[in-house]
């Protein structure tokens, strides 16, 4: 963040770790002229000056967040979902980004205990996907619904419509667990069948197995984007 605030003057403001709470704080308080010393986490340009606020606490619950203000951030909606459907599926009725995690199963288990692959410099290797250092953190499944109901009726989403579900947790191949209680949430969802659903996820390719497949399927997935484990030599040989 130092060098993007250094080295482009048309970055005024930058958010240092989790950032959707300061997020939707920054532009409460640019619609408001609140206070931006209060957002955690903000680095800001003042002229010639930049400051830096003090960083958000470690430990967050995302659920606490959800689900989002749609008032203050609908406003790229429109520009979103029509690239959406002109080069992703225009039979798509709606789409929606959701966290079933965040986090990386693979780097968390090559940082306890198993042999890790450093580079020249001592520093680990991990997969060319993952720049994470937080924990594993998976959401509730029944959170995971609730959310995606209030988004349904807040855009007033018909019956029978095709809802395109893209994951934007990290690799879903360590979480066997959390996809099989999702379809088991889903299984019992009263309203889960009135529309047609299907997802999106990234899978490492290390982790998929019959199982993890048959449970994807399960809760509609349509698309699976495949992760090589490193473009890295080491990590592949390894």
């Amino acid at each position: 963040y130092q060098q993007v605030m250094a080295n482009r003057d048309y970055v005024d403001f930058a958010i240092r770790g989790k950032g959707e709470k300061p997020f939707v704080q920054l532009l409460q308080a640019l619609a408001t002229n609140g206070n931006l010393a209060d957002i955690p986490g903000l680095s800001c340009r003042q002229g010639d000056r930049i400051s830096h606020n003090p960083g958000p606490a470690l430990s967050w619950n995302y659920d606490d967040y959800t689900p989002l203000p749609l008032e203050t951030l609908k406003s790229g909606i429109t520009s979103y979902w029509q690239a959406f459907r002109a080069t992703i599926n225009p039979e798509i009725d709606a789409a929606f980004l959701l966290f079933t995690h965040f986090g990386c199963g693979y780097r968390e288990r090559k940082t306890h205990g198993e042999q890790i692959v450093l580079s020249k410099s001592g520093q680990p290797l991990f997969c060319s996907f993952c720049s994470l250092h937080d924990p594993p953190l998976v959401r509730p499944a029944q959170s995971i619904l609730d959310e995606l109901r209030f988004y349904l009726d807040y855009w007033q989403i018909a019956p029978g419509s095709r809802i395109h579900l893209k994951c934007y947790g990290d690799n879903i191949g360590p979480q066997v667990q959390l996809v099989r209680e999702l379809a088991v949430a889903i299984n019992r969802c009263p309203w889960w069948k009135q529309h047609q659903i299907s997802w999106t996820f990234y899978c490492q390719s290390s982790y998929l197995n019959e199982e993890l497949v048959g449970l994807l399927g399960q809760i509609g997935t349509t698309h699976l984007y495949i992760g090589f484990d490193g473009v890295n030599d080491a990590v592949q040989r390894h």
